[in-house]
């Protein structure tokens, strides 16, 4: 478990180095900023041997338009240090007492 925690926080510094607000608890989102969690785990003889991780970009409630610039601002940052994929998925987060807000996530493997 420590080799995934070690690889998650890699990829949390990385992202924090370039500059971005960057979370690995929900509860201490705080738009705009970057969550990054644990998606999967690939096993292989009784032990994890690759993960991948959900990063998702979060923006505030502050329209569709500004929301949008902000998250294609998030997105080209993270992209300079860390590969994103070819593919990244609109969608929402709902932070404590909050409207749903909006977002991008990406898979990033490591």
């Amino acid at each position: 478990m420590t080799d995934v925690i070690a690889t998650r926080d890699n990829l949390v510094d990385r992202l924090r180095d370039s500059g971005l607000r960057v979370v690995t608890d929900l509860r201490d989102a705080n738009p705009p900023c970057v969550l990054v969690a644990p998606e999967t785990l690939e096993m292989a003889f009784g032990g994890v041997y690759g993960s991948t991780y959900s990063v998702s970009f979060i923006a505030p409630d502050v329209g569709f338009d500004r929301a949008h610039e902000i998250l294609v601002s998030l997105i080209e940052t993270a992209a300079g240090v860390v590969p994103l994929g070819s593919e990244i998925r609109t969608s929402t987060i709902q932070l404590s007492g909050s409207a749903p807000l909006p977002a991008y996530t990406a898979r990033v493997e490591c």
